[in-house]
This record gives structure tokens, C-alpha cells and sequence, in this order.
């Protein structure tokens, strides 16, 4: 990994040699995808292989409150340069409404209430979760209220190959209750999966099978449970419904109400995730909102 690093900075160094001209843009406190190579050193090692070049922190924040910009700010990670940390202020002259934490005895208790929260103003919110198991509690919860949703980007909680899988063994077996034809059905798949797990770290095939099953209880046959699986696969977003996302998927965007749920030991940080990458997952997700954060 190091000697591609290397070969990446020097094929850099030599496509600028003739004009000296190079810029680099990022934020290292953003630098999220590391199951995909990407990693901070990628911007922080800049001036190693131009120690010619000027470094320019661009701190203001034009987003958010200035409770919120205070939060983010000290919710930054640890290895933050202080000139950067220094310039994190809040241009909006608005104080807004301070941060709000709550604690919740279940997922479902608090994917309900940060359902409720976010419908009183849907098209200016998003609820945002680590994985795509809480993805999938969401989802549950929405279709159980009849709540109109909006999931972003291209996976979610029903697209990922366990799930898609699940489904169709679960369609051998039509006459039988639901419960019954999972625990007939998914052991072996189960078995695969804690054997040979190759999904992406933050979509962990075993914990999203355990959600599947807690799904399928509120189904009696499997017939209407494999039904309902087929029409997640290939539902429709609804424009105008509340927004859920994983922090992976909503990196980039901002909202005037954000989220976030299944922030514990359990769920975010993800306990198979690198503590130094999860503490930068938290600062993307936190940074996100523009007047409330909760």
C-alpha cells in the first residue's frame, strides 16, 4: 500500500514538473471511504512531495448555526490541525437551538421518534444511520406507520446481496409461517456468511439477516413476507417523504434538520471500524445539518 501511495505522489510530481502548477483540494476530517483505499494521508502528505506548496485552511462555515459549527468543532477529530480548528467559525449571525441528545431504551423507540421529529418537516430533513441495518429498522418502522420516505443513494437495506439472498430461500418454502421458514431456511445462509463474510465492513451480512428476521415477525406466511421483500427491492422513492440515508451516502449534501440514530457502542462507531475513521464518519454526519441536530 505504501509503494502505490508513493507511485500515486510521484506520478503527480511528474505530470506538474514542466509548469510547477498543482492543486490539491480536501478536507482530511471527511476522508470516510478507507474499505475503498482512500485514507487522510492521501491530502495530508501534500507538502512532503511539494514542500514548495502554500496550505490554505478554509474553515468559515457558511452552513450552520453557530451551535452547531461550535459542536462540530469540538466533536472534530483528534488529529485536526489547530490552524484548521482555529478557523472552524460560523458566518450565519444565528445562535440556533442547542444540540439535542437523547437516550432510548430500543432501536424501534427511536426510530419512531426521530420519524415524528423529521415529519413535521420532511422535505427539509434526513435521518441519518451508521448502517444499513438501521437503514432497514427505518424502513420497517416507515412501512409500519404508512410514513412516506426517501432513501438515498442505490443500496439501502433490502439491496445487499445477504438480503436479496434471504429472500429467495425464503421463497422455497410459501405455505409455511414465516418465523418457521426462516428458522428452516437461514441457518445455512448464516453459516456462510460467519464463515466467509466478504461484504463491505459497514454492511455487516449477519447483523443485517438478524434485522431480516425481526422484520419477518411482523408477517405470518412467508409467501406475504417474500411478497413484501420483492416490493422493497424495487420500490419507488417518494419525493416528497422524510430522508434516510447512511453517513456514506450523504456525505456532501445538507439539510435543515438532521438526525442521527444508533449512536452507541453497538451500532456507531461500528465496533468492527477503525476508531480513527468512525470519529471522522461522526464528523461528516454531524456537520451535515444547518439548524438542528439531534
Amino acid at each position: 500500500a505504501q509503494d502505490t501511495d508513493n507511485c500515486q505522489w510521484r506520478m503527480m510530481q511528474l505530470m506538474s514538473e514542466r509548469h510547477g502548477n498543482i492543486t490539491v483540494v480536501g478536507d482530511p476530517n471527511q476522508a470516510i471511504y478507507g474499505f475503498r483505499g482512500a485514507k487522510p494521508d492521501n491530502i495530508t502528505n501534500f507538502e512532503q512531495w511539494f514542500p514548495t506548496g502554500r496550505k490554505f485552511y478554509l474553515g468559515q462555515n457558511y452552513r450552520s448555526t453557530q451551535t452547531i459549527v461550535k459542536f462540530v468543532r469540538e466533536n472534530a477529530p483528534p488529529d485536526t490541525p489547530p490552524e484548521l480548528l482555529a478557523r472552524m467559525v460560523a458566518v450565519r449571525d444565528v445562535k440556533g437551538a442547542p444540540i439535542g441528545l437523547k437516550m432510548y431504551w430500543t432501536d424501534d423507540e427511536e426510530a419512531e421518534s426521530a420519524l415524528k421529529l423529521a415529519q413535521a418537516d420532511p422535505l427539509n430533513s434526513i435521518i441519518l444511520a451508521r448502517t444499513n441495518r438501521m437503514v432497514g429498522l427505518l424502513e420497517r418502522i416507515c412501512n409500519r406507520y404508512n410514513v412516506r420516505y426517501h432513501l438515498m443513494g442505490k443500496t439501502g437495506f433490502w439491496k445487499q446481496n445477504e438480503i436479496r439472498k434471504a429472500i429467495e430461500v425464503l421463497k422455497v418454502h410459501p405455505t409455511m409461517t414465516t418465523v418457521g421458514a426462516m428458522r428452516l431456511a437461514l441457518p445455512t445462509l448464516e453459516a456462510k456468511y460467519a464463515v466467509d463474510d466478504r461484504t463491505e465492513r459497514d454492511n455487516d451480512a449477519l447483523e443485517n439477516l438478524k434485522v431480516l428476521r425481526e422484520i419477518g415477525k411482523d408477517f405470518n406466511m412467508a409467501k406475504d413476507f417474500v411478497v413484501y421483500g420483492n416490493k422493497m427491492m424495487h420500490r419507488r422513492n417518494d419525493p416528497k417523504g422524510v430522508s434516510i440515508s447512511t453517513v456514506h451516502q450523504a456525505k456532501g449534501g445538507e439539510w435543515k434538520n438532521v438526525y442521527i440514530i444508533g449512536a452507541n457502542a453497538k451500532g456507531f462507531p461500528h465496533p468492527k471500524g477503525d476508531v480513527a475513521e468512525e470519529r471522522r464518519i461522526y464528523f461528516v454526519a454531524i456537520s451535515r445539518a444547518v439548524d438542528t441536530l439531534r
